[in-house]
């Protein structure tokens, strides 16, 4: 990222989605939250892949808590739809920490 700053190449959502996605694989969340808190500053605006990407990374890093704040974000005030993958990272996260009834709360609330 760092090198293509450098260069002269401007970052897109693409750019951001894969560090975000990088990020996640070894459950750097904090490096995850920078990126996604940095897209807004290149007048960028997070999308469906970005938001799945972070909450994929909060699984990863064992910040589940902070899921329904960012699922709150992407589809308030970002007016993005969760899909069937959203709600698949929500619900793995819910199982890690035997969150049954959020479990069947997130798998209606995917039904509808």
């Amino acid at each position: 990222f760092k090198t293509m700053m450098r260069n002269g190449i401007k970052p897109n959502n693409s750019i951001f989605n894969t560090c975000i996605n990088a990020c996640s694989i070894d459950g750097h969340w904090k490096e995850a939250m920078a990126k996604f808190d940095e897209m807004s500053t290149y007048g960028l605006t997070p999308d469906l892949i970005t938001f799945n990407s972070l909450m994929f990374a909060l699984n990863n890093g064992d910040q589940q808590e902070q899921i329904p704040l960012v699922l709150e974000t992407m589809t308030i005030k970002h007016g993005i739809t969760p899909n069937t993958i959203t709600f698949n990272i929500i619900i793995n996260g819910c199982l890690k920490r035997a969150q049954w009834s959020e479990i069947d709360r997130y798998f209606d609330q995917m039904l509808q």
